[in-house]
């Protein structure tokens, strides 16, 4: 699993990472809130171990920005354990909240316990767990978190590989906006529609640079979005000379 690790606390940086790493997974690190927001963009971690007391913007704005772009599951980690903390923490949209100083074994429960909460709740309201979906030449294949169109892997973000399941899953029928928000952001449709336009553009343009069968998105002006595929000239000319031969 990659963590990343937002802190600009290097002692604690190093000595969570060697046990993280230790565990097996791959720790990546951030030491100010404006290299946390690059960072959970370009490695696309599975979970961010968030400080809330971090400069350049603070932790708790980092938590805010970051749900407007990511689902990714976050831990805060705070010096205030009182309520105030605890409640500031998860009003901005972390998980979970582990107050400073902590010991390595703690923070290893907490992650684990988090992420079984956090897959499994995935799954339950994803309800693709396995359910491959085939469209004309494109694959979507949420057991490997993969797009393969023409046989080819499609780089897809996060976000970008919900929406285009959501999508696919109701090929040819409309899905409302409010809908494909929700379902993208796993909120109760409260994500933004003018961000939602901006990835559905992105994901336009990788698959018609993947090449092969032509997939349309078409949006509906105030409404939603509808997949749908048509066969290549390239097959319906062969269709039609196999039809004259």
């Amino acid at each position: 699993m990659k963590i990343l690790i937002a802190d600009d606390d290097a002692d604690l940086v190093d000595m969570v990472s060697y046990a993280l790493v230790r565990r097996g997974h791959h720790a990546v690190a951030a030491s100010d809130g404006a290299h946390t927001l690059q960072r959970v963009l370009t490695d696309q971690p599975d979970l961010v171990l968030l400080s809330a007391e971090m400069s350049g913007p603070n932790g708790v704005d980092v938590c805010r920005r970051i749900r407007e772009l990511s689902p990714v599951a976050i831990i805060m980690l705070g010096a205030d354990a009182g309520e105030a903390g605890l409640i500031q923490a998860f009003e901005c949209g972390a998980d979970d909240y582990i107050v400073k100083p902590f010991s390595v074994r703690q923070l290893s429960l907490r992650i684990d316990a988090l992420m079984r909460r956090v897959t499994g709740a995935r799954v339950l309201s994803n309800g693709y767990a396995g359910s491959r979906i085939d469209i004309g030449d494109l694959v979507i294949d949420p057991a490997s978190f993969e797009a393969r169109k023409a046989k080819a892997l499609v780089f897809l973000t996060r976000l970008e590989f919900r929406i285009l399941y959501c999508l696919a899953q109701n090929a040819g029928l409309l899905v409302e906006t409010q809908r494909l928000a929700g379902y993208t952001w796993q909120s109760d449709g409260s994500g933004d529609a003018t961000l939602l336009k901006t990835h559905v553009s992105h994901i336009r343009q990788k698959l018609a640079d993947a090449g092969g069968d032509p997939i349309d998105i078409r949006a509906i002006p105030r409404t939603g979005y509808i997949l749908s595929v048509r066969a290549s000239e390239t097959r319906i000319e062969d269709g039609l000379a196999a039809s004259a031969g």
